[in-house]
């Protein structure tokens, strides 16, 4: 009897349980972003929503190309008649149940939305919109726009309860008969500017956060952001707002008057580069600002994207050219294409000391003018024929090495002491081969050589 009595307390424990924990979420919608293993939803908003925006879909305010500025802006946000979106499904038969959802924080509940439960196993929606969360966070109003003076409003105390009375006594178990969602609500200011720039950082000591220093290198149809760039030593998001989690660069074509005033954010499609982590801010993926036409030069902007979506913090306080602007070329680096002339032919690989040297002289000294741009371009029009015509003969790559050391000197010392030294070193190289080409042909057009050998 006493066995038969614990296993009728076991399983109506467990029949228990599956009776109150009936709701399961399945998904969300209508948000700039969701963490379905912590349950928490992001949402961001900065800028207009083109249109007045779409009740069942978050909106771009990245296309604005009005001059003055890149501003803040978000490719998902929300808006005050964007409705979010649950769907649950229930474990038990909630028939006849109803289903309710509303916007809470540590002292309030109040109910936005009811629907009548379904059988076990099905998924119901159950929604609002964003104006019924925005009109109850301090700062804001329910059309989201924000009421407050300051920069930002940031709101991570309120959660979306999904509740239901299943045992029918009158009140909600907040254990059993709720589902709690959490919200990290992030508003930037349009008007207010304390978080639409930054200066562009000479070093990761400088003041900021997100990710402002960074330098690019030229590639085909593309740039090369090199190595890893080292994030501020201030990396977190200020006053408690979402943190980091990418890096949008802006690349915008280097005219002759370009200002930071003078280009917006609808002009070019950022390109997006996610951080390591929340804590960690090194990249990620490939280093490649795709997307670009070859033979440009452009001037790359950085705006600090969070978990919200918002992208703010741009790098257009200052302009430092001879990092954040940079020329593409139809390859990578100078010669490192496997039919180029020096860095297959001569020395075997891409990676070789001398094909490096190659490479930064070219994209120091060669892409920054007219006539030198000219000349690579023209390189890559007879270098793979010159490739092939000596690939296959050691004693062709051999001359060639030879004939290309005395270059590889010029140019290692225009890149370490300036462009005059290596003239002089080049010019006092000329001399030394054409004296030892003289004194070979007098060599042997002497009589000791003729009477030797003939």
């Amino acid at each position: 009897m006493k066995f038969k009595a614990a296993l009728t307390f076991i399983f109506g424990l467990f029949f228990s349980v599956n009776i109150f924990a009936a709701l399961t979420l399945i998904g969300v919608s209508g948000v700039s972003n969701f963490d379905s293993t912590a349950k928490k939803i992001y949402a961001g908003t900065t800028g207009a929503c083109p249109g007045g925006g779409d009740a069942n879909s978050t909106c771009n305010t990245c296309v604005d190309q009005t001059a003055g500025g890149l501003k803040p802006c978000n490719q998902k946000n929300i808006h005050s008649g964007l409705r979010v979106n649950f769907s649950v499904q229930s474990s038990t038969d909630l028939t006849g149940k109803t289903i309710t959802l509303s916007v809470a924080d540590a002292t309030t509940v109040n109910s936005v939305a009811t629907i009548s439960g379904g059988a076990a196993g099905a998924t119901v929606s159950i929604s609002t919109t964003w104006s019924e969360f925005c009109g109850r966070v301090s700062g804001m109003n329910s059309t989201c726009a924000m009421t407050s003076s300051g920069d930002q409003t940031v709101a991570n105390d309120k959660s979306f309860f999904i509740d239901v009375d299943e045992n029918a006594n009158g009140s909600i178990d907040p254990n059993t008969e709720r589902l709690a969602v959490a919200v990290n609500f992030h508003a930037i200011s349009t008007t207010n500017t304390g978080l639409h720039s930054q200066p562009f950082c000479a070093s990761s000591a400088a003041a900021g956060y997100g990710l402002c220093f960074y330098a690019l290198d030229t590639g085909d149809s593309k740039l090369v952001i090199l190595g890893d760039p080292t994030p501020l030593s201030n990396s977190s998001p200020p006053s408690s707002s979402p943190a980091f989690q990418a890096v949008a660069f802006f690349p915008f074509v280097q005219t002759a008057g370009i200002t930071a005033t003078g280009i917006s954010n609808g002009q070019v499609q950022p390109v997006f580069k996610n951080f390591a982590s929340t804590s960690d801010l090194s990249l990620q993926g490939d280093p490649y600002i795709t997307g670009l036409t070859n033979f440009e030069r452009y001037c790359v902007f950085a705006g600090q994207m969070n978990l919200a979506q918002n992208i703010f913090g741009f790098t257009t306080t200052s302009l430092d050219a001879s990092k954040m602007c940079k020329e593409t070329s139809e390859v990578v680096g100078l010669l490192d294409d496997k039919h180029c002339f020096i860095s297959t032919a001569a020395f075997g690989s891409d990676m070789a000391t001398e094909v490096q040297i190659f490479r930064q002289f070219r994209n120091t000294f060669l892409l920054t003018n007219k006539y030198g741009a000219e000349f690579v371009k023209f390189y890559y029009d007879v270098g793979p024929k010159a490739a092939l015509f000596i690939s296959n003969s050691e004693i062709l790559k051999s001359i060639t090495r030879a004939a290309l050391y005395p270059l590889v000197g010029f140019s290692w010392i225009a890149l370490n002491y300036g462009i005059l030294p290596a003239l002089l070193f080049l010019l006092l190289t000329l001399i030394c081969i054409f004296n030892f080409r003289k004194k070979l042909s007098a060599f042997f057009a002497s009589r000791k050589f003729r009477e030797k050998f003939n």
